[in-house]
């Protein structure tokens, strides 16, 4: 059973397997914190608004969640978008989550607010890639990704999983997060095809 499982998961496309041991990795990350750590990896990985300032926490923050609801509600827009993205290239894939994780948490740190002092959790990367998938097929008049992008709206307005119902202010959800997420997804868009067509990528 286990040798079929993994002789399945490595007949995937490259892309499908990174993106599926990302979520792993968030699993395995909320399993060692709830387990081993008391929830410290949360205040070691955490963006805390305008304390000092470590860029690195950008890049950290979004890979830790405070319990299994809270991961379940993220993994599976993030891997229905982070699969889009990556079967297109591990180069995109990569470097949009990179300039997302690095904006939204730039965002954060400056404007979010104090009281729900330590911020973390893959929504707002996921509202990144939503975002991302969106507007670039705009960006670089492709009319199969504004097809796609109209496709993934309509199908995740109608879901749990609304993508723009985190976009609401919610009591205790770091909405500061959810809307740089977005506008950094849109600033992907249009960073990543200049950034391909100038580098060759």
């Amino acid at each position: 059973m286990v040798y079929a499982i993994l002789n399945a998961l490595q007949n995937l496309p490259v892309g499908i397997q990174v993106v599926l041991g990302l979520v792993f990795f968030m699993l395995v990350l909320l399993f060692v914190d709830t387990v081993f750590m008391n929830g410290r990896l949360q205040s070691m990985f955490c963006v805390y608004p305008r304390r000092t300032l470590n860029p690195l926490r950008f890049f950290t923050s979004p890979w830790v969640h405070k319990d299994f609801p809270h991961l379940a509600f993220n993994s599976v827009p993030f891997f229905i978008f982070g699969v889009i993205i990556a079967l297109d290239g591990l180069t995109e894939f990569w470097i949009v989550t990179l300039i997302i994780s690095f904006l939204s948490g730039l965002g954060v740190w400056l404007f979010a607010s104090v009281t729900k002092s330590c911020h973390f959790g893959a929504s707002g990367l996921v509202l990144g890639y939503f975002a991302y998938i969106f507007f670039r097929g705009f960006f670089t008049n492709n009319a199969q990704e504004i097809m796609v992008a109209f496709v993934v709206v309509v199908l995740f307005y109608f879901t749990r999983f609304s993508t723009f119902g985190n976009l609401r202010y919610r009591e205790g959800v770091s909405n500061v997060g959810h809307w740089f997420g977005f506008l950094s997804g849109i600033a992907a868009a249009y960073i990543w095809p200049w950034l391909a067509i100038r580098q060759g990528l």
